[in-house]
């Protein structure tokens, strides 16, 4: 079982990691934003993906039942800077396609830690750190987005109201 103040800072990591990733791939299959916003969002996933993987690697250290969930975390890290990589490409459709894959593997990683935290039945575990994970990714990604507006006046507000609408949701469903 993951407890105390580490396994905490695992999780919320992981979560933000996910939700930020999962987020981006979403708003980078629009094709209406600019590829420097996503270059910029896979350096700030790849920081937060390796602190998560660090931390969970940390908290789960002696406890035997978590090896299978660090491994899943471990990989997760490794389909970010896969997603960091795509970045540089021509096109937006390997950026979301990676982010996606990103996403669903992080998901399943939050969805193993959730067995291990203590004290939480295991669906409703999984369901907050879902949720969690989506609300951590809309919000970073429109604060994200909300600036690059000022490096791509054309863009339309209906991207960044998207991203409020699923913030909002995420909000209610957590």
């Amino acid at each position: 079982m993951l407890r105390g103040a580490g396994a905490v800072v695992a999780l919320v990591l992981l979560e933000w990691t996910v939700g930020w990733i999962g987020v981006a791939a979403w708003t980078q299959s629009w094709s209406v934003v600019r590829r420097g916003h996503f270059r910029i969002t896979a350096w700030g996933t790849v920081l937060l993906g390796l602190l998560a993987a660090l931390a969970f690697r940390s908290a789960s250290a002696g406890v035997g039942s978590t090896r299978l969930a660090a491994m899943t975390v471990t990989g997760f890290f490794l389909a970010v800077l896969i997603f960091l990589a795509v970045q540089y490409s021509r096109t937006d459709v390997p950026g979301a396609i990676a982010g996606a894959a990103a996403c669903g593997l992080g998901s399943v990683a939050l969805v193993m830690a959730a067995g291990l935290v203590a004290g939480w039945p295991h669906f409703l575990a999984a369901l907050e750190l879902v949720a969690g994970a989506a609300l951590l990714g809309s919000v970073t990604n429109g604060m994200m987005l909300g600036h690059w507006y000022l490096n791509q006046p054309g863009l339309k507000p209906w991207a960044l109201a998207r991203l409020t609408n699923l913030a909002l949701g995420a909000a209610a469903g957590a």
